[in-house]
């Protein structure tokens, strides 16, 4: 069983987890001093009616000086980073976690936030709109979403997997399925598991647009105002299977998430996406309904999302649930959103071990709908057996945990690995709709980079860039869009995952009906996600004030809308989780794909690729960094990349459903490794080569030697020179190699996937792709049998999948 050995909090009320559950308690189901007007918002300048949130009261200084901080790495780590690092710095000496008690590469960091580093890039957008420039263009590297991971890894020197999750108010909960998943597969020995989000501008004026906020202040399950009231915050937690001499607060015992398919914001009113949630939650964890005695509820405060989740709670646990203790504590933290579900977790281990659980702040009386028993006034005091922690979010996103207070081992069960098949390959990218025309490319090493013109509205020395763009307008990639039931809302970035994800599913011959949805899921990968849809909200509201925000913009800005689309086109109500690392989010995907298959049985297939799109605004901060070039590479020794854009969907099957369906593979997908290289306290870029050889090495002792390895270079000379000098010094280092970049630019987050389609397209033509570049080359007949796809990050940390031939090909 899954230890929770160490916790960590920081919010509104308290500044560590003992503060924090000991004010719950104390406040008596009171709020009074936990909200306040924004001080992050004043000092942002921020304009009109500024709402109360429930914020930390800590500086971004105070932080920095209580962690400790240099001042060079303060100035490159967002207010979410330091909030996310104070909590799992008390998280891991709670644990009593050293680093000579595990391997670095079995400790893996599993972080989730709806915002990340968004106030960061906030600052960026604000300057690059009201002056056409921006001071510190380096802002685009600490406000990333990847950002936060690196930074932990390389503050802590942990090697293992690095995950970060972004499925909105879900998302920590979702981080919790992931490590668990990877625990049961052998592949940690310890998970850190962390969700934070800060208070934004975009958060609150998107809310605000869309008429979400409390009119005075949140009263979850209660009579009143309907309505959410925002906060800020982090919560972590060290999970651990081994014993050692540290406490044990409770056991983890299952997590379930599942997609709605149902509407882009809106739960569905039955209850139905919460309720399968909740039960895969009980089905993992190995416990009847009954066991569960205590609820953490997602309860934001408004109508149809309580309403929703009691009848959800009800359903799922039956005639039982009218004994729960159920609570909400938004009423004094405020919404967290990607940190709410940590939050729920800590509080409900908690609650476990001091058999206490804290009256619900700002509870008076059921409202209409909601009729479980609501903890008011007093705290509730028993001897817990199990309690369920839930959140969800945009996109119909839903996840539960089950906590429990001693160790069931009803679900340690062994791990029947499945075979896992590739059956179909769909993208949307430069060349167009079709699969057919990207292969093409790859064979006859033609270029999509094209030079184009600089947002005009940008001051700066570089007004022409080279790009690689889709054309939305192009009348097949039209007639695909026109399908989408949510065609007209789709921005840019829904529309290529969209698009990528139906042509996969077509070429795979994969279609859903009642008997299946809930039995196939969707991970995707992003690097900077819906970009250029939160410039534009951003931009309203830097012209027009906090106010100003388009309703219609604000649920595109959150990473995983795009799932929630497609999960409603393709009607997949399995589990889904949108995965922002950098440019090898898409590797990262892949292979939280291919445990998910490999751990779960309730899990046929899995669609999983990668997704970014294009970004005037992305595109002029990296031109002020230096990493875009003013030419072409091939014609002149500059170094840099040039912005790709695109999206790759793979779709993935155990053998035996693709076999009950008459499909044949592909290729196969038999691994896929990972490894953290960046150097603790050097500059952001510092990382070991070594750590590339050791992956190579490990997946040729693993699976043996390769035809091809596909190195998915940047342009960034301190990025490639690692796959160039960890490849040679490794024993594939006669192994051909090939590179995709002269033909896509960097598409970053895709950058794995695309990989992968190439090494698809090698093994299906049994040829050496040509070396390419701006003159179309020749492919090279020979036999391939396998490849390695690496990929790195900036950040310093490196994804490898090995593909192999299918049997039947």
């Amino acid at each position: 069983m899954i230890r929770v050995t160490g916790l960590g909090a920081i919010c509104s009320v308290g500044h560590n987890h003992h503060d924090v559950f000991h004010q719950l308690k104390e406040r008596r189901g009171q709020r009074d001093s936990a909200f306040r007007t924004s001080s992050h918002l004043l000092r942002q300048g921020s304009q009109g009616d500024l709402p109360q949130v429930a914020e930390v009261s800590l500086t971004d200084q105070e932080l920095a000086t209580a962690l400790g901080l240099s001042p060079k790495l303060r100035r490159r780590t967002s207010r979410a980073a330091l909030l996310a690092l104070h909590a799992i710095d008390e998280a891991v000496k709670d644990a009593k976690l050293q680093a000579s008690d595990y391997a670095p590469t079995r400790i893996g960091i599993y972080g989730a936030s709806s915002l990340a580093g968004t106030t960061d890039l906030e600052i960026l957008f604000r300057e690059y709109t009201t002056q056409g420039k921006c001071r510190r263009p380096r802002l685009v590297l600490s406000g990333s979403y990847s950002a936060l991971n690196d930074l932990l890894a390389q503050y802590y020197g942990w090697q293992g997997t690095r995950v970060l999750i972004s499925t909105a108010c879900s998302s920590s909960t979702v981080a919790l399925q992931l490590a668990k998943a990877d625990f049961d597969s052998d592949k940690i020995d310890v998970a850190v598991v962390y969700g934070v989000d800060p208070i934004g501008e975009l958060s609150v004026a998107g809310f605000r647009a869309l008429g979400g906020l409390s009119k005075t202040l949140t009263s979850p399950f209660s009579v009143g105002d309907f309505g959410l009231s925002l906060g800020e915050g982090a919560a972590a937690l060290v999970l651990e299977t081994k014993s050692r001499d540290n406490r044990t607060y409770a056991y983890l015992g299952g997590v379930g998430i599942t997609s709605e398919a149902y509407h882009p914001t809106a739960p569905e009113p039955s209850g139905r996406g919460a309720r399968g949630a909740i039960s895969r939650a009980l089905k993992t964890a190995g416990v009847q309904s009954d066991f569960i005695e205590g609820a953490y509820a997602h309860g934001t405060g408004t109508e149809l999302n309580d309403v929703a989740e009691t009848k959800a709670i009800a359903l799922s646990l039956g005639p039982s649930s009218s004994q729960i203790a159920l609570v909400s504590t938004k009423g004094a933290t405020g919404h967290t959103l990607g940190a709410a579900g940590a939050i729920n977790a800590v509080l409900a281990c908690l609650s476990l071990h001091h058999g206490e659980i804290p009256p619900s702040p700002g509870f008076v009386s059921a409202r209409k709908g909601c009729t479980l028993p609501v903890v008011r006034d007093e705290v509730h005091r028993r001897e817990y057996r199990g309690i369920l922690a839930n959140s969800f979010g945009f996109g119909g996103s839903n996840a539960s945990a089950v906590f429990l207070k001693q160790a069931s081992g009803k679900n340690a069960q062994a791990v029947q690995k499945s075979e896992i098949w590739i059956t179909g390959v769909g993208g949307l990218t430069p060349f167009g709709p079709e699969a057919c025309r990207l292969e093409a490319a790859i064979l006859a090493g033609t270029s999509a980079i094209r030079k184009g013109e600089v947002n005009p509205s940008f001051s700066g020395r570089c007004q022409t860039a080279y790009r690689a763009v889709v054309d939305l307008n192009d009348s097949e990639t039209q007639t695909w869009l026109r399908k989408s039931r949510n065609h007209r809302k789709l921005d840019r970035l829904s529309s290529l995952a969209s698009v990528a994800t139906a042509t996969a599913m077509r070429s795979a011959g994969l279609k859903l009906g009642i008997g299946n949805r809930d039995r196939v899921g969707i991970y995707f990968g992003t690097d900077t996600g819906p970009i250029e849809v939160i410039h534009q909200f951003f931009r309203n509201v830097v012209s027009g004030g906090i106010g100003a925000g388009n309703p219609s913009l604000f649920p595109n800005t959150v990473l995983n809308a795009c799932l929630g689309y497609i999960s409603i086109d393709q009607m997949i109500q399995g589990p889904a989780a949108m995965i922002s690392q950098g440019e090898v989010s898409s590797g990262v995907a892949i292979g939280v794909a291919l445990t998910a298959l490999q751990t779960d049985a309730e899990l046929d297939a899995v669609i999983c690729g990668g997704v970014d799109e294009h970004s005037l605004i992305l595109e002029k901060a990296y031109l002020d960094l230096g990493h875009i070039p003013s030419d072409l590479c091939s014609e002149k020794k500059s170094e840099g990349y040039w912005l790709g854009e695109g999206s790759i969907a793979l779709v993935l099957e155990k053998k035996s459903f693709a076999s009950a369906r008459g499909i044949k593979p592909l290729a196969k997908l038999v691994g896929s490794l990972s490894s953290g290289h960046s150097i603790p306290g050097a500059h952001y870029y510092a990382q070991e080569a070594s750590a590339i050889t050791q992956l190579l090495d490990q997946a040729t002792r693993d699976f043996g030697m390769p035809d091809l390895v596909v190195l998915n270079t940047t342009g960034l000379a301190k990025i490639d020179s690692l796959l160039v000098k960890g490849k040679a010094t490794s024993q594939v280092n006669s192994t051909p190699s090939y590179s995709a970049m002269a033909l896509f630019g960097n598409p970053r987050g895709s950058s794995t996937a695309l990989g992968v389609f190439a090494a698809i397209t090698a093994i299906k033509n049994q040829i050496l792709p040509p070396s390419p570049g701006v003159v179309p080359g020749v492919p090279t007949s020979t036999a391939i049998q396998r490849v390695f796809v690496l990929t790195a990050s900036c950040g310093g940390y490196s994804t490898l999948q090995i593909v192999e031939k299918g049997d039947t090909q």
